[in-house]
């Protein structure tokens, strides 16, 4: 809350606390297609730092150059069971961490990875 205005007149602002109003979601695609999660926060001037982690490995990375609210990939081998969870901070120093969710690749009956 901020107090703002002269001895005869008083305007509060009321920020909104941070709040993650809803997480990210697993997404499973075909190769070719883009995998997005999305994470909505409300709060005073959010800001969102992403994190990936690939199979097989320990850490997660920082991924320079998303950020939005939203992670998208274009599927590929790669790509696949790719781990992605978000920090979301706001203009007072609060920091909130989305659930870790998956980026999954399709695979059809026959084995193949693409649409049929």
């Amino acid at each position: 809350m901020e107090i703002e205005g002269d001895a005869s007149s008083v305007e509060l602002v009321f920020e909104k606390i941070l709040t993650i109003i809803e997480q990210p979601k697993s997404v499973t695609v075909f190769d070719g297609e883009t995998a997005t999660v999305k994470v909505k926060a409300i709060g005073a001037n959010v800001s969102y730092d992403w994190y990936y982690k690939d199979k097989g490995a320990t850490d997660f990375t920082h991924e320079d150059a998303v950020t939005g609210d939203t992670y998208s990939v274009t599927m590929k081998s790669e790509f696949a069971d790719r781990q992605v969870f978000c920090i979301v901070k706001d203009t007072y120093g609060s920091v909130l961490e989305t659930d870790v969710v998956t980026l999954g690749r399709k695979v059809n009956s026959d084995g193949t990875v693409t649409p049929s």
